[in-house]
C-alpha cells in the first residue's frame, strides 16, 4: 500500500505463497512457515507504534436455500474460520518509534505448527470457497495506519521423497457375460496435481464378431456440500454435483497417443490423459466435516454386437487428487514421475514394484471399484 510518500509490501521468499501442511501419516517434522520480508519504505520520518503480521483464513458458502435445495442461493456466507497474529515492532502505550525516511525491511519467520485447524484453500467450485490473505500493518501516531496483503494458499501434501511410499496401484478384473472380459489397471491411485493419469486397459472379446466401437476415459471431480441450516431453522439434504475435469476418446487402436499391444485373444491400450493444471478446472481432494471432494477415474467401453447395436459397460476407480510443490515441467521431466506414475514399457511389468506388489497392495486398499452394464 502507498500513502503519501511510504509504502507497505511483501517480498515473501520464492514458492512461500504456497504453505504444504503435513498429510495425516506424513513423515514430514520440519513444521511449515512463511519466509520473506515485510517492506517500509519512507519520504520523509514516521512514528510508527506497532509492526504487525496476520494470516486470516476466510470461508465463503453459497448453497442451500430453502426454496431450491438442491441449487446455490444468491446470498453468501462468509465466515472467519483461521486467525493467527505475529508482533514484530511494539511500543509502550505513550511512546512510538521514529523511522528515518528510506527502505526498511522487517524479517518474517511465521510457523504454524502441525496446522491441525486450518483448513484447505478451494477455489474454482462454484458455491464454496476457502481463501487465506496475509496482512501487514503498521499502526502511526496521529495518522491512519499503513496496510498490505499477499494472498496465501495452504494444502496438505505429502513430500515428493514421499511418493513412492504411499502410492498404491488399483486393478479392477471384471467380465461382462458373453461380452467381454476387461481389466483396468491404475499404476497409482495417488496422482500429483497437473501430472498425467496412464491407466492400461486389457479387453478380451468372449464372443466372435465384436468390436470395440471406442473407449472413453474420464476424470470426473464430486463436490459434496454437506447440509446448511435454513433461514427458519430447518436442515437440508446434502448437495452434490460432479464435472468432468479431463477426458480422452479413442475409437481406433491405431492412435499414434494410445500405446497399443496386441495379447493374446484382445489387446491391450495405454493412453495418457493430461490433468488441468489450473485450479479453477480442478481441484485437489479434500476432506472436511461440511464439504468434500473427490476423484474418479471412469472408463466407457462401447462395443458393437453382431447385430450391429451398441453395447457399453462403464467402470469407476476411485484416486486422490493432491498437491505438491514442484513445478509440473519438472515433475513430468523427473525420474520419479516416471517411475510411480507411467507404467514401464510392455513386457516389462515385473520390474515395476508396484505392479509387482499389485495383489498385496489390493488386500489392504479401502478404495471401492463399480462398474455398470448398458445394452
Amino acid at each position: 500500500m502507498s500513502n503519501h510518500g511510504c509504502n507497505l509490501h511483501f517480498e515473501l521468499d520464492v514458492n512461500v505463497h504456497k504453505v504444504f501442511l503435513p498429510a495425516e501419516g506424513s513423515l514430514i517434522s520440519e513444521s511449515p512457515h512463511i519466509t520473506g520480508k515485510l517492506v517500509l519504505s519512507l519520504a520523509q520520518p514516521m512514528r510508527i507504534g506497532s509492526i504487525d503480521v496476520q494470516l486470516r483464513g476466510i470461508m465463503k458458502r453459497r448453497w442451500g436455500s430453502f426454496e431450491r435445495s438442491q441449487t446455490l442461493t444468491q446470498s453468501c456466507t462468509e465466515s472467519v474460520i483461521f486467525q493467527r497474529s505475529w508482533q514484530l515492532m511494539r511500543t509502550t502505550v505513550f511512546r512510538s518509534r521514529i523511522y528515518a525516511p528510506g527502505r526498511h525491511e522487517i524479517p518474517l519467520s511465521l510457523a504454524f505448527g502441525s496446522g491441525e485447524h486450518m483448513r484447505e484453500s478451494v477455489d474454482g467450485v462454484e458455491g464454496y470457497s476457502v481463501s487465506y490473505l496475509l496482512i501487514g500493518r503498521v499502526t502511526r501516531k496521529f495518522a491512519s495506519d499503513l496496510t498490505c496483503h499477499k494472498n496465501i494458499k495452504v494444502y496438505r501434501s505429502h513430500a515428493p521423497s514421499e511418493w513412492y511410499s504411499f502410492a498404491t496401484a488399483h486393478t479392477l478384473d471384471n467380465e461382462w457375460p458373453g461380452k467381454i472380459r476387461y481389466s483396468i489397471s491404475i499404476p497409482a491411485t495417488q496422482i500429483p496435481f497437473g501430472s498425467d493419469l496412464c491407466p492400461r486397459i486389457q479387453i478380451s472379446p468372449l464372443t466372435e464378431g465384436l468390436q470395440v466401437e471406442s473407449i472413453t476415459i474420464e476424470v470426473v471431480e464430486t463436490h459434496h456440500f454437506a447440509p446448511n441450516p435454513s433461514f427458519d431453522g430447518g436442515f437440508l439434504k446434502r448437495i452434490d454435483r460432479s464435472r468432468v475435469v479431463c477426458g480422452k476418446e479413442f475409437s481406433s487402436t491405431k492412435d499414434r497417443d494410445i500405446s497399443t499391444q496386441e495379447i493374446e485373444g484382445g489387446y491391450e491400450v495405454a493412453p495418457l490423459v493430461a490433468l488441468p493444471t489450473s485450479i479453477y478446472d480442478c481441484a485437489q481432494a479434500v476432506q472436511s466435516s461440511h464439504f468434500d471432494i473427490t476423484h474418479n477415474v471412469v472408463v466407457t467401453i462401447r462395443i458393437i454386437n453382431m447385430d450391429r447395436h451398441v453395447s457399453s459397460v462403464r467402470a469407476l476407480i476411485p484416486v486422490v487428487i493432491f498437491m505438491h510443490n514442484v513445478d509440473t515441467i519438472q515433475l513430468k521431466a523427473s525420474s520419479l514421475y516416471s517411475r510411480h506414475i507411467i507404467p514401464p514399457v510392455y513386457g516389462k511389468h515385473q520390474e515395476d514394484p508396484l505392479i509387482a506388489e499389485r495383489e498385496s497392495m489390493e488386500d489392504q486398499s479401502r478404495t471401492l471399484d463399480g462398474s455398470t452394464l448398458k445394452s
